[in-house]
């Protein structure tokens, strides 16, 4: 089906960048972006939002090395029937998605030692990263206000900016909690995309990209980071 050109994990997820949700999330912004060709949106930045892979009690782990990728790596990437749905969504509707994502951390207190990472009342499952953005998680500020310097291509993200969000029907549907008010739907694919549609998004993980320091093995200018 293609290639990969760096190992491809979901170990640690959501605790650091998850290369295989940012596959996903890339995979979902591709189909959008293609589809809305020629729509009134089709000038708008296309972003897309997913789960970190396995972030849920007994959830599969994914470990592929560099090389060649098998139509069965790819059901095992996405397992689920899901399909493909884009919202119009402002600036301030990103923020909101991702504050509740942050919410399944739990505050972090300087200086104390052995405190609980995980709030017992959020699922795993619920944190999503956006492919497409830069910020920070700050893991000190209450639940609600702990997204920093958010950015998209080197701007800051105003509350009145307008984006194209992909991601899939589960999540559009009320899988997550998200204040809808701040978000409309533009698109909806009612089959699942074909894996032969795949390879193309392959190619961004063949990027060589260099590990730095809280930032993974991915470029940092698509990573959540955590402080």
């Amino acid at each position: 089906m293609g290639q990969i050109g760096l190992r491809l994990h979901s170990h640690f997820a959501p605790l650091v960048p998850d290369p295989t949700a940012r596959l996903l999330a890339e995979a979902c912004a591709l189909h959008a972006r293609s589809a809305l060709a020629g729509r009134p949106e089709a000038d708008w930045p296309v972003l897309g939002a997913a789960p970190a892979f396995g972030a849920h009690p007994g959830g599969p782990v994914l470990d592929l090395p560099p090389g060649n990728i098998r139509l069965a790596d790819l059901q095992r990437i996405c397992p689920f029937p899901n399909t493909v749905v884009a919202f119009r969504i402002t600036g301030a509707g990103l923020r909101d998605w991702l504050e509740h994502a942050a919410g399944v951390f739990c505050t972090a207190r300087p200086g104390t030692h052995n405190q609980p990472l995980l709030h017992p009342e959020q699922p795993l499952y619920t944190f999503d990263l956006i492919e497409g953005l830069e910020y920070e998680i700050d893991l000190t500020r209450a639940r609600g206000s702990r997204i920093t310097r958010l950015h998209h291509a080197g701007a800051i993200v105003a509350a009145h900016d307008r984006f194209i969000l992909a991601t899939n029907n589960y999540r559009a549907s009320g899988g997550v909690a998200l204040r809808r008010s701040r978000m409309r739907i533009c698109y909806v694919h009612r089959r699942r995309p074909s894996a032969a549609s795949w390879p193309p998004i392959l190619a961004p993980c063949r990027s060589g990209s260099r590990a730095g320091p809280g930032r993974g093995a991915l470029p940092p200018c698509r990573t959540h980071q955590c402080r």
